[in-house]
């Protein structure tokens, strides 16, 4: 471990790409500024500790298995993480506190993703600060005129009463944690900001994120969509980004024959390079939080096609 200081961090990331790069990002920062950093993490997607040589990696021991809860039921997925991962992410922390060995550095700070509910209450019984990283259908939405609620896009949910526990879950833990970190910019969200992007008929990078589930129907319409457009464009089609994970290789030869014309597939690209390459002209994307901030940060305009986790 990076012991330039007896300030030491461990940030505690939600197993998913969209909840782990942020919370590395941050503590690079954090590491810049001369604070130890341990990334504390699951077994289920566990970051490569080969990108970050400064911070130190742990893992709870968790023994959680994603075959248990089907990719679609996200909120059942987060519950089972937050049922299984609660007394193994206590035993370690507990661990790493007491350990005559390099862990033994005092911990100044524990950064949880809110989504882990079981974070704030095992801080308070270490004595660890716990930061969270996080009908009206007629309504306005002030924050975005002149859309109403009802225009917001929303996911269907094969069980509602499941994110409704989930949320509530989250919100108790921001209510009761001393400081939280918003993954944001003033910029962004300030009530001034009224301007709008450009959209771009015609995208150069196509990414719909990490856990988007598209039906063959709409994939091929996106892919006839590329095809016809006649510009070049980069598609990062991820394993799982389609129902029928033979859909790629029975596909018809005509969707095939655009990207070795024009464009090309990929099943992974480095999201942040891309945009900051300055030949991407555009960005079609899910509209997920993180890629919103990438695309804006970078100034690439967004062709914005918000999808449900399951159609």
């Amino acid at each position: 471990m990076n012991q330039r200081n007896n300030h030491h961090l461990i940030l505690f990331p939600l197993p998913f790409q969209g909840h782990i790069n942020p919370m590395l990002q941050l503590g690079r920062i954090l590491c810049a500024r001369g604070f130890s950093i341990t990334i504390l993490h699951t077994n289920f997607n566990a970051p490569d500790p080969s990108s970050h040589p400064h911070f130190t990696f742990r893992s709870i021991g968790d023994s959680f298995d994603r075959s248990e809860a089907p990719p679609s039921d996200i909120p059942g997925l987060l519950l089972l993480l937050n049922t299984r991962c609660a007394s193994p992410f206590e035993e370690r922390l507990q661990e790493m506190m007491s350990s005559p060995g390099g862990d033994s550095v005092p911990v100044a700070c524990l950064i949880s993703d809110s989504l882990f509910s079981f974070a704030c209450d095992v801080a308070e019984r270490l004595k660890l600060l716990a930061h969270a990283s996080g009908s009206q259908s007629e309504e306005a939405v002030t924050e975005c005129p002149p859309l109403l609620v009802r225009d917001i896009p929303g996911i269907k949910l094969q069980k509602p009463e499941m994110a409704l526990q989930l949320f509530g879950n989250m919100i108790k833990v921001i209510k009761s944690s001393p400081g939280v970190i918003f993954n944001t910019f003033e910029e962004l969200e300030h009530p001034a900001l009224m301007s709008v992007w450009e959209v771009l008929s015609v995208p150069d990078f196509v990414s719909f994120g990490s856990v988007v589930v598209l039906s063959e129907s709409k994939i091929s319409e996106i892919a006839l969509g590329l095809a016809d457009s006649e510009q070049p464009f980069l598609w990062v089609v991820r394993p799982g980004v389609v129902c029928n994970l033979e859909w790629l290789q029975k596909s018809p030869s005509h969707f095939l024959e655009a990207p070795e014309r024009r464009g090309k597939t990929v099943k992974w690209a480095p999201q942040m390079e891309e945009l900051a390459h300055p030949a991407v002209g555009a960005f079609w994307t899910h509209s997920g939080w993180n890629s919103t901030l990438e695309s804006i940060s970078e100034g690439v305009p967004m062709l914005c096609m918000p999808f449900l986790i399951k159609e």
